[in-house]
């Protein structure tokens, strides 16, 4: 588990939601923002659904991107 966040993780959070098995869990743009950059946590971010993994620090106008990109796809 992530010290980051208390009780679950933005992982579980997502498995969660991802498991409602409903258009609005499985539709939700989910975009990993983390300053534990790995390629393990990249690939537990993807895993749990996530549908970018980002790393910080962060260019605004990247993130805003990665966003708007995100957010077409759904």
């Amino acid at each position: 588990m992530c010290c980051c966040m208390p009780g679950d993780d933005g992982y579980e959070l997502l498995r969660k939601v991802r498991a409602m098995r409903t258009a609005a869990g499985n539709g939700v743009p989910a975009v990993a923002l983390t300053a534990l950059v790995s390629e393990d946590q990249r690939h537990r971010a993807m895993e749990a659904g996530f549908h970018e993994f980002v790393g910080k620090p962060v260019d605004r106008a990247r993130l805003i991107s990665i966003l708007a990109n995100v957010s077409r796809k759904q």
